[in-house]
């Protein structure tokens, strides 16, 4: 990660689910810094950048990975992809530090910068361009994760899931079912055929 100033590597350990390789699993991440030396004096502290805290996760154990069992209801199998929205005047600069982060470049799809993130991705969108991808949002602030999306295995049974459970649904103009932020505590969940 040559450029871009992160607080150095840091270890968590946690229990491990049962049926693991170890009974013990670890987790090294870093916390990405603003690019401003002077950071923590102001309003971007220390471990933060402009849209909060943002960090990498170094590769997960697949023999701690492989013993969890990801059986939700809803059907989700996996994270497709974070939305970050930006001010429109910030998009360019957004996409540049974040193609130092992941030293790769975005694709453009509509208005929206992509991404691919070997199985997953993130979006970056305009503000403007917000209404039309996810209809009725808001951000709360600039910049701000709006969303992410969950794949699941049969969309049909997660809408059932979801009106069952009293939970609002929003559809996206390619189709796809969200449930709004002020129903998901702050951040639009995006559900996608998987």
């Amino acid at each position: 990660m040559a450029g871009v100033r992160h607080g150095g590597v840091n270890t968590v350990r946690r229990a491990a689910p049962s049926g693991a390789d170890s009974p013990v699993e670890t987790i090294r991440y870093l916390e990405i810094d603003a690019q401003d030396p002077k950071a923590g004096t102001g309003t971007v502290s220390a471990g933060t950048v402009p849209e909060g805290r943002v960090g990498i996760v170094a590769d997960l154990d697949p023999g701690i990975q492989s013993a969890r069992h990801l059986d939700h209801p809803n059907g989700a199998a996996g994270l497709a992809e974070a939305t970050l929205c930006v001010a429109d005047e910030d998009l360019a600069a957004t996409h540049h530090r974040y193609a130092t982060y992941l030293d790769r470049h975005a694709r453009q799809e509509g208005r929206a910068l992509i991404f691919d993130l070997d199985g997953a991705a993130l979006k970056l969108i305009p503000e403007s361009a917000l209404p039309t991808a996810l209809p009725g949002e808001e951000p709360p602030a600039l910049p701000a994760l709006v969303a992410y999306t969950v794949t699941v295995r049969d969309l049909s049974l997660a809408r059932d899931l979801l009106h069952r459970n009293d939970i609002p649904v929003r559809e996206t103009p390619t189709g796809e079912l969200f449930v709004p932020a002020e129903a998901a505590l702050g951040t639009a969940v995006v559900f996608r055929a998987g």
